[in-house]
């Protein structure tokens, strides 16, 4: 069969019975659906930035998140500093850490660091993180990985 406008129709109209016409032949949608489309769960991510996450907060986000698998989300400040990344409206990279455990997502991407800090620091804030929810690193074309 050649691909044509009868492929994106068969896509597009997954509750039609009826039945299309592929050079000169009329073929149900129904097989050609079962032969040739194979259907995958989607993909999911959650962006997270520039917020104070509480205990309410963090309960509402749990709930909205669980199910998804890849959490960006910001690591404002180190949690010695939590009194700073609250009255910034910020959080810190151990709170992140657990919103991430707790919603049992996949994967943790950390990013949004305070300039405060350097990368040595931000390799702790890291570790930090990995100690609550190991699935964590920031964006890979940082090269700022934990080594082992």
């Amino acid at each position: 069969m050649r691909p044509g406008a009868w492929l994106k129709e068969l896509k597009e109209s997954l509750d039609s019975p009826d039945a299309v016409v592929i050079d000169g032949i009329t073929r149900s949608k129904e097989e050609l659906r079962k032969l040739l489309l194979v259907e995958t769960p989607g993909d999911s991510i959650a962006y997270l930035t520039d917020f104070l996450l509480d205990e309410p907060a963090t309960e509402r986000m749990t709930d909205a998140l669980r199910g998804c698998r890849v959490l960006v989300c910001e690591g404002q400040y180190r949690h010695s500093d939590l009194d700073l990344a609250k009255k910034h409206f910020h959080m810190t990279t151990t709170l992140s850490a657990t919103l991430a455990n707790r919603a049992q997502v996949e994967e943790l991407i950390l990013f949004h660091l305070s300039s405060r800090y350097q990368a040595p620091e931000w390799l702790e804030m890291l570790r930090e993180a990995g100690q609550i929810f190991p699935h964590v690193h920031y964006p890979r074309h940082w090269n700022l990985e934990l080594a082992g």
